[in-house]
C-alpha cells in the first residue's frame, strides 16, 4: 500500500488544477468553469454526498481527492482503487501509472489467494 500511496503522491504534486486542460472537462461539465465545479463539490461534500462528489471528480477529471483515496486503499476496496484512479490516468499513461496499477492487481491477487 505504501508503494502505490507515495507513487500517487508523487504524481499529483506534479500536477495542479491550472494542469487540467478544459477539454478534460466531459458532457455537459465542459461549458461550466472549474470554480464552478470546485463549488459543487464543495456543496456535495458539505452535503454528505461523498458517493456523488466523487462521480462528480471521476467524469470531470478535474480533482483528485487524496484522502478519499487514501481512505479506499487503506480498506482494501481494489475495484473502487482502480476506477478512480483510471478516471484520471490510464495504465499505460506513463510508467508510474504502470507501476500503480501493477500493485494494485497485484494486492487484489494477494487477498484472492489468502481466502
Amino acid at each position: 500500500m505504501r508503494l502505490i500511496m507515495s507513487t500517487v503522491r508523487f504524481m499529483c504534486q506534479k500536477k495542479t488544477e491550472e494542469d487540467v486542460p478544459q477539454e478534460n472537462l466531459r458532457g455537459t461539465y465542459c461549458n461550466v468553469g472549474k470554480e464552478d465545479l470546485f463549488l459543487v463539490l464543495q456543496f456535495l461534500e458539505d452535503a454528505n454526498l461523498t458517493e456523488t462528489a466523487r462521480i462528480l471528480e471521476e467524469e470531470s477529471g478535474i480533482f483528485f481527492n487524496m484522502s478519499y483515496f487514501e481512505n479506499i486503499v487503506t480498506n482494501g476496496d481494489w475495484d473502487k482503487v482502480e476506477r478512480y484512479l483510471l478516471a484520471f490516468t490510464g495504465i499505460n499513461d506513463n510508467t508510474n501509472s504502470t507501476k500503480i496499477f501493477y500493485e494494485i492487481r497485484r494486492r487484489k491477487c494477494l487477498e484472492a489467494l489468502d481466502m
